[in-house]
């Protein structure tokens, strides 16, 4: 969620405001931001000092003339990760105040004197490491809302915010970054009760619907993250969401919140039948206004089509329904703003997109490529003088910068197109570089970003760069890559097509059944999406020895292939990676790229039935506990049944199927039989069977 800086004129002063039940004492800091009046005892920063991780925006309320002094430590995730910290802090009007990079185990104080009162942003970049940084002579807070989530890394300590007066609930979204990684939200109210607690064990996620109890409203609560009872305590996250503060601080006398938040549509598709509205919370009491209103407009062209206002405006949750037949497939720009009379106190902004389903992806979810269902077998990292080599090897897309479309063309490969040259996003290039190819034979998909959660990518930029792709393109899909199964909800349904990559093979060890447990993830959180598979070619360096790589087999990689053929039904593969900084596929794992060619003939012999949607997808016990996973597909009078042992160990197993007689088991050059309504086989480990039969 963004907010805009609006300057009130009213200067900083003290409000002592009541509703019927609980006082409100706030202090109006000016540029559309309020702080609530702490009244209880000093509280020190907690330690050890909670580590951000990777990315982070931080914001910072400073007056004019202030001396601000961040103490900044850069702290090492993994010996793996050696990276400079790079931080960089803007005034109000966007000029650097303090600038720099602080070397790996390594601390600093910045200190910079405030060139005017307002709201000072701090832009971190850890890499795969942490920062740790607190603040003297300002309030410093860390977002945490559901479009920018704050992120920790192996738990908090006690962070504060404000739960406004009038408020009778609210939720706190906890999130473990990854399949496997877990965390335990615990909620506490302003006199240090715990109010609520949720684990994210066997879901990634738990969103808690916490209730606000008489006298507990317009103060300073506070949230920890802590350890799961299960699952591996690494990465997590925090969102608040409803009528509460959206920022997180780690003093209470320090928290820092908007006067109202506000959550508008960033995109529409003109195909889907939700509701367009615009929701948000008045967070600051209105009693000291006197003549408080809402204004809700919305312009397109620069013509005002929609506009509504909200008079005796009260503190509290509002929710605004935009007629859908007024917004046809277009650009639009919606507007919120709290109001004195005709004073604008507080106001938002934002860029709507409307948009159509591309005519290259069915609504079964197949793409098309110049006419023609098309299911992908791709790489990651390929320079266009290895085109023809990986085209030999079975695969039919690459990778591609934009200027390399010719090539592929020349070539005779298709291209996934990727427009966020150097990892940025910029509209003018994304235009140049539409322009300039979308009329190729070889363009299937327009990559709008790679992992936008790792990158912390705000997604209205997402949103608007896909916009810009529909408006531009009505014929190929957008792609996205999203890494982490706590973006899925975030991102997922600002693009076309979601791709999902899971690495795990790493070190000394590996779990295939990742894989499915985070396909499964992407089907509860965003239903009816596109899916491709981005799966691991690719070996992790060793973390003693960077040289030292645990290779993957030839044998994981088919089981990883298929297993992603049970789950969610993947409609494209493509692999990471044929080149990165000492890797070439062929030569560093000639064994897997030997089996990227016989597993793409399978694939190629397969496609008319990979085309075809999962009529069920089912997962068995086998013997010794082992799992063996199903998915079920139809294609000319037959049903062609893939099922997978992603274990370690192998297993036997029951399959139920209907029918009689035999199953061809394709590629392996024999048959089984269809006895009492159930096919009964052997799975060696990390063993394919893929049985052939009538229906």
């Amino acid at each position: 969620m963004r907010y805009g800086l609006i300057v009130l004129s009213i200067g900083a002063m003290l409000f002592s405001l009541s509703s019927c039940e609980e006082p409100a004492k706030i202090t109006i800091l000016g540029n559309g931001f309020f702080s609530p009046v702490y009244e209880g005892p000093p509280v020190k920063v907690a330690k050890p000092l909670t580590r951000f991780r990777g990315k982070s925006r931080m914001i910072l309320f400073a007056e004019q003339d202030a001396k601000v002094t961040l103490h900044l430590t850069n702290s090492q995730v993994s010996s793996r990760y050696k990276d400079d910290l790079r931080f960089d802090v803007k005034s109000p009007d966007g000029k650097s105040v303090a600038k720099g990079k602080l070397p790996v185990k390594k601390s600093k104080d910045v200190t910079f004197t405030a060139p005017k009162a307002g709201l000072y942003e701090i832009r971190i970049d850890a890499r795969g490491n942490a920062t740790q940084l607190t603040a003297d002579g300002a309030r410093l807070c860390i977002p945490a809302t559901d479009d920018e989530p704050c992120a920790v890394i192996q738990g908090s300590q006690p962070l504060y915010f404000y739960v406004p007066a009038g408020s009778r609930r609210f939720r706190a979204l906890f999130r473990g970054a990854g399949t496997g990684e877990t965390a335990e939200g615990v909620v506490f109210n302003p006199d240090g009760r715990e109010v609520k607690r949720g684990s994210t064990v066997g879901s990634n996620k738990v969103l808690l619907d916490v209730p606000v109890g008489w006298g507990q409203a317009g103060r300073v609560w506070s949230l920890q993250i802590q350890r799961a009872k299960e699952g591996v305590f690494e990465d997590a996250s925090v969102s608040l969401l409803g009528n509460v503060g959206p920022n997180v601080a780690q003093r209470p006398d320090a928290v820092v919140v908007p006067l109202m938040r506000v959550a508008m549509p960033g995109m529409r598709r003109t195909f889907e039948k939700a509701k367009l509205e615009i929701r948000g919370a008045v967070l600051a009491p209105v009693q000291g206004i006197a003549k408080p209103s809402l204004s809700v407009t919305a312009a397109s062209g620069g013509k005002e089509i929609f506009a509504k206002t909200i008079t005796n405006l009260r503190s509290g949750a509002f929710c605004v329904n935009l007629p859908r037949n007024k917004f046809p497939k277009g650009s639009y720009t919606l507007r919120v703003a709290a109001k004195d009379g005709e004073k604008v106190l507080s106001s938002r902004e934002q860029e709507m997109f409307v948009v159509d389903r591309p005519t290259g992806l069915r609504p079964d979810k197949v793409t098309l490529h110049n006419g023609k269902p098309f299911f992908a077998r791709g790489l990651y990292h390929v320079k266009p003088e290895d085109y023809d080599l990986v085209k030999k090897q079975g695969f039919n897309i690459v990778q591609a910068t934009p200027d390399s479309v010719p090539k592929c063309e020349k070539a005779g490969i298709s291209a996934a197109v990727a427009l966020y040259a150097g990892m940025r996003l910029n509209p003018d290039y994304y235009r140049e570089k539409i322009a300039a190819y979308r009329t190729s034979p070889a363009v299937v998909c327009w990559m709008i970003m790679d992992e936008p959660s790792g990158n912390k990518v705000p997604l209205s930029d997402i949103q608007r760069h896909y916009g810009i792709i529909r408006d531009m393109d009505p014929a190929r899909p957008a792609y996205m890559c999203i890494c982490r199964p706590d973006a899925y909800t975030t991102y997922g349904m600002a693009t076309d097509i979601i791709a999902i990559d899971v690495y795990p093979v790493r070190e000394k060890n590996q779990d295939l059944a990742h894989i499915a447990r985070t396909l499964d993830l992407a089907r509860r959180d965003v239903p009816g999406q596109t899916v491709w598979f981005i799966g691991q070619v690719w070996s992790w360096p060793g973390r003693e020895n960077p040289k030292q790589r645990r290779l993957v087999t030839a044998a994981e990689h088919r089981c990883m292939t298929y297993l992603s053929l049970t789950h969610d039904d993947v409609r494209g593969l493509m692999w990471y990676s044929f080149r990165d900084p000492d890797w070439y596929l062929p030569k560093s794992n000639p064994e897997v790229w030997a089996a990227c060619k016989t597993v793409n003939n399978e694939l190629i012999a397969l496609e008319p039935v990979l085309l075809q949607p999962n009529r069920y997808e089912k997962v068995l016990r086998g013997s010794g506990d082992a799992e063996v996973h199903l998915a079920m597909k139809e294609h000319d009078g037959h049903q062609t049944l893939i099922a997978v042992n992603p274990n370690n160990k192998a297993t036997d197993v029951t399959i139920p199927v209907s029918g009689s007689g035999e199953a061809e088991v394709m590629f392996e050059k024999r048959k089984v039989k269809i006895e009492g309504g159930a096919i009964r086989d052997k799975f060696g480990a990390l063993a394919v069977h893929i049985y052939r039969m009538k229906k």
